[in-house]
């Protein structure tokens, strides 16, 4: 009788340790930039499971709730957290980092074109589809025949709804991605004849938005935009 007591007690307490024990997948981003960082060390202090980000700073790590977590990386100020509860409730984690403070180099002119963009955004994609699923479709087919039907499990799902941020997280950092590639520091460069720190400092300031940059597709509309804020902040 003993037995049969401890038996259940024990289960319960095993689910529930396994209930709050998961792989969480996150992203870690440049502070200035926006930018993925590749090649982060994400540290589990508890277990000692180390993961790192791929080239798209992505990453994924066994944790649980109270779990210490270190992130590091060269260039880059290291620093702890801890796994809470909130964060359990998230499939997906952005996680930011801040460079070290260094004098900045002259800009290296790179041959990045339109076509490795598009090669490298369609391969980002697939890869975050082919690890977190598509997203269900809130209306479906009437069975009755009769027009669409709602799916209310896809509307309400827990599951569905943590899909939902872990693209609406995606879709950020893919907007940054094109903003970074089509307002690039060579480009700048060109049209300002500013380096290093300056030349940072100045695109930081003047970015233009993701819609902007969508409905202007041109260099020169990109040479008109610079020209006026270089009017902007060098009267």
């Amino acid at each position: 009788m003993k037995q049969l007591f401890i038996m259940p007690v024990f289960v319960f307490i095993t689910c529930l340790c396994n209930a709050q024990s998961k792989t969480v997948y996150g992203f870690v981003i440049d502070s200035i930039t926006r930018e993925p960082v590749s090649a982060v060390k994400i540290e589990n202090l508890n277990s000692k499971f180390i993961a790192r980000t791929n080239r798209f700073g992505q990453f994924g790590i066994n944790v649980s709730v109270g779990n210490k977590i270190l992130v590091a990386a060269p260039g880059y100020e290291q620093y702890e957290f801890i796994y809470t509860q909130l964060l359990y409730e998230l499939d997906t984690i952005r996680v930011i980092v801040k460079p070290v403070t260094t004098t900045m180099k002259d800009v290296v002119v790179s041959a990045y074109s339109y076509t490795d963009y598009q090669r490298d955004s369609t391969e980002r994609r697939n890869e975050f589809i082919q690890r977190n699923g598509q997203i269900k479709k809130l209306f479906d087919n009437n069975n009755s025949g009769v027009g669409l039907g709602i799916s209310i499990d896809n509307l309400f799902s827990k599951r569905e709804k943590r899909k939902k941020r872990a693209y609406k997280q995606f879709e950020y950092l893919e907007q940054q991605q094109y903003i970074r590639f089509r307002y690039n520091p060579e480009l700048v460069q060109s049209f300002t004849g500013l380096k290093g720190a300056e030349l940072h400092n100045f695109i930081q300031k003047t970015q233009p938005s993701y819609k902007w940059l969508r409905t202007h597709q041109s260099r020169e509309d990109i040479f008109y935009y610079i020209n006026a804020q270089m009017k902007k902040h060098y009267p």
